[in-house]
């Protein structure tokens, strides 16, 4: 009986403690914090960040540091810089007297701040890159060096390194096999969304894939941008597709014009006239328009010329657009200018940006939006100087030099008096609303329906 409420006892202060001690978790600050503790810690600190694996940068004073998931300060805040945790690794870089080391998420301190600059987030805890003495090299997690410091400039890779040596770019493993020479004159240090990376040579650009292989020499005139696994390439003034993994020719260079490959099509120019193929370069609609968009929810952007104008760049054609569906069906007609604004003509929830013109002599672009349905209707008037596709039920405009936010009524959730609108996911239910200098002001709850500054 005595052992058993022993255990009891046990139990229940491990329960207690656990209940008290911060989990790692993630979110906004306003939701993973009691109201009481986050009324405390934001009259306490100039901002707060989001929660990353149980932690969040805090700001004071012009320096940074971290609180718990509790709202204890369990970083000072001393340090000049603080990043936020990579994909890959549970790590942070910190930046102390303009100096660079590492701390893990419970800002516990695994490499004391004694580097010049940082490289690329690492993919694993034993090839990050840093730079010492104007020379960048690679450590591990315990600052044991695993490749030199002698390269100009260097950013890692899960496989290989790419760096820059006595002037030249190439490919390392990081067993120090040259997997690719060093006789090139750039390399990206970004990837083609995570698929190859560019390289370029004088005046062509080439390709290598996530393996550090060389999968596309150096002969094409553009550079490389990937579509959903695809690299779009330029030769002779001519588009094609290879695969990102390989390097093989899906889509023959015999195009002046590829699109997204969007819902298994994609927009194609050739001999002037605009059709869509598919990715086995199969003609699905015919070549018989003067303008094409990607598809989007079943509907594509299509144009055709009905007349032109003369402008201070000559007689310029006037191309009036409308919507076909995937069978090559006009389903809205040809009646909308083209757009100017920062956003594409696709449909995104059900509606789309449309654009007229209005000022004094009937221009043959748009400079007014709204936004359309799948049947052409308009369901929110042209008012606004440039907007965003839909996202969540809202969208950002912009009216008058400032942005706010809209509903799929067209009302105001958010007043037009802010610099910009923070990028934002579906799954997200805070917009960030910055100023003209993109410094976060403000954020806008779509779950509380309620802005706070």
């Amino acid at each position: 009986m005595k052992y058993r409420l022993l255990i009891i006892l046990v139990l229940f202060a491990l329960v207690v403690s656990c209940s008290d001690s911060p989990k790692d978790i993630n979110g906004y600050p306003e939701e993973v914090l009691s109201t009481e503790k986050y009324n405390q810690v934001q009259s306490q600190y100039d901002s707060i960040g989001d929660f990353e694996y149980g932690s969040a940068i805090v700001k004071s004073h012009n320096l940074y540091g971290l609180i718990d998931s509790n709202g204890k300060l369990i970083l000072p805040c001393d340090y000049e810089e603080i990043t936020e945790i990579g994909d890959s690794v549970k790590i942070r870089f910190v930046k102390q007297n303009s100096k660079w080391g590492i701390i893990d998420h419970k800002a516990k301190t695994l490499i004391n701040c004694h580097y010049d600059a940082i490289s690329s987030f690492p993919d694993d805890k034993d090839h990050i890159g840093f730079q010492l003495n104007g020379k960048w090299g690679i450590v591990d997690i315990e600052d044991n060096i695993k490749v030199q410091f002698k390269y100009d400039e260097l950013f890692t890779r899960k496989n290989f390194f790419i760096a820059q040596y006595r002037g030249a770019w190439g490919i390392e493993s990081y067993d120090n096999n040259i997997l690719l020479d060093y006789e090139y004159d750039r390399i990206s240090w970004y990837t083609i969304d995570d698929e190859a990376s560019f390289i370029k040579k004088g005046e062509k650009y080439g390709v290598v894939n996530t393996d550090g292989k060389l999968i596309a020499k150096c002969e094409y005139d553009n550079m490389p941008f990937e579509r959903n696994g695809y690299i779009v390439l330029n030769k002779d003034d001519k588009y094609g597709l290879i695969d990102a993994l390989n390097g093989n020719v899906v889509i023959p260079f015999e195009y002046e014009h590829l699109d997204d490959f969007s819902e298994d099509l994609i927009a194609a120019e050739k001999n002037q006239k605009y059709g869509f193929i598919n990715i086995k370069n199969e003609t699905v609609i015919p070549f018989q328009f003067d303008d094409a968009g990607c598809f989007s929810e079943g509907l594509a952007l299509v144009g055709k010329i009905t007349g032109s104008a003369h402008t201070y760049m000559g007689a310029t054609p006037i191309v009036t657009y409308g919507f076909i569906s995937k069978s090559g069906e006009l389903v809205i007609p040809y009646k909308f200018k083209r757009m100017l604004a920062s956003s594409r003509c696709e449909f995104s929830e059900g509606l789309c940006p449309y654009g007229v013109y209005k000022g004094p002599g009937g221009n043959i672009f748009a400079n007014t939006y709204g936004y359309i349905n799948t049947k052409g209707d308009i369901v929110i008037r042209a008012q606004f100087d440039d907007i965003e596709p839909f996202n969540n039920g809202f969208a950002a405009v912009k009216k008058d030099g400032k942005y706010g936010i809209i509903n799929t009524k067209g009302e105001f959730v958010v007043p037009c008096e802010y610099g910009a609108i923070g990028y934002y996911e579906k799954s997200d239910t805070i917009i960030p609303l910055l100023d003209a200098n993109y410094n976060q002001i403000a954020v806008y709850n779509i779950r509380k329906n309620l802005i706070r500054k």
